[in-house]
């Protein structure tokens, strides 16, 4: 964890709050990909925005600052264009984008290899999609049966992409 690079394109809303717990979290760098202004509408919900960034780009100076003394760790950097070949995230979150982009994003992290997640809230609603890949491993713990012993138990598990659940 504390060598993921993790990319997150779009900081509004929602997005904030992904910032503040991926930074918690301790990863090692978080890249913020927004091309936008801070507007007044996003004081509400913008917790790193105040009333001096508006106008100033949303990944200006300020804002990030106010991201990377949530931990000294994580190294936190601002970008304007997400081109996820040249980044080469470990995971993208996604908090913007049209259906169109959203797939071509989760095209381009199964081509290097990438986690994807896709996030939006929408009034009192929202969605949340997750692509961890073609196989995705991981361990959890297991009683045996008949006995009160724990095992170790290995999965796999596969995801499907929002390519694929457009043919649906």
């Amino acid at each position: 964890m504390r060598s993921a690079h993790v990319v997150l394109y779009g900081f509004s809303g929602l997005a904030t709050e992904v910032a503040k717990n991926i930074t918690l979290s301790g990863v090692g760098q978080l890249t913020i990909v927004d091309q936008g202004a801070v507007r007044a509408e996003d004081l509400g919900a913008g917790f790193f925005f105040r009333e001096e960034d508006i106008g100033s780009p949303r990944i200006g100076e300020a804002p990030l600052q106010r991201v990377q003394l949530l931990n000294p760790l994580v190294t936190v950097k601002g970008a304007t264009a997400l081109d996820v070949p040249a980044l080469r995230p470990d995971v993208l979150v996604a908090c913007t984008g049209t259906r169109a982009e959203l797939v071509a994003l989760n095209d381009a992290c199964r081509t290097v290899g990438a986690m994807f997640y896709a996030a939006s809230t929408q009034g009192w609603g929202g969605f949340l999609f997750s692509d961890l890949g073609e196989a995705y491993e991981y361990v959890a713990e297991r009683a045996v049966p008949g006995s009160k012993e724990r095992r170790s138990v290995r999965y796999t598990q596969g995801f499907a992409t929002l390519r694929d659940l457009s043919l649906i």
